[in-house]
């Protein structure tokens, strides 16, 4: 039996949605570790002034810079980076997502889990992941 190769297609699909696992993953874990069992400093949430620096505005940058270079320079030579870079960009704003539906409160306590973030990360990993099985079935199937 041969081995299927992937579609080049899908691989960006792919990176982005393990971008957006895997941060959600390290993220959570990093809180963890710095919140629960004090094992990482406090400083690496990085503050300026009185304020925290919050993993969503990292991600919003990543987006932009992506963006920028991705769709604004039409650059198709690393696509597969780009694509990286999206997936962990979306990754760092989707886990915390608590901005997006104005509940800054709970932002400004130290909370190790945001429920309404884990629901944003599971419907983008549904609506990737259809788009992936789609692709692969249509691919088979035509």
């Amino acid at each position: 039996m041969a081995k299927r190769k992937i579609p080049s297609d899908i691989i960006p699909l792919i990176l982005i949605i393990s971008g957006v696992v895997g941060v959600t993953l390290v993220s959570r874990l990093v809180t963890y570790l710095i919140l629960i069992r004090k094992s990482l400093p406090f400083w690496l949430f990085a503050q300026f002034g009185g304020y925290r620096l919050h993993h969503f505005v990292y991600g919003n940058i990543l987006i932009l810079i992506t963006g920028f270079f991705a769709i604004g320079l039409g650059t198709k030579k690393h696509h597969y980076l780009f694509a990286a870079l999206y997936g962990i960009g979306v990754g760092f704003v989707l886990d915390e997502f608590l901005p997006w539906i104005g509940d800054i409160k709970q932002l400004s306590n130290n909370v190790l889990f945001i429920p309404d973030s884990f629901k944003a990360i599971f419907v983008a990993f549904l609506i990737t992941a259809s788009i992936i099985a789609y692709r692969l079935y249509k691919d088979n199937h035509v």
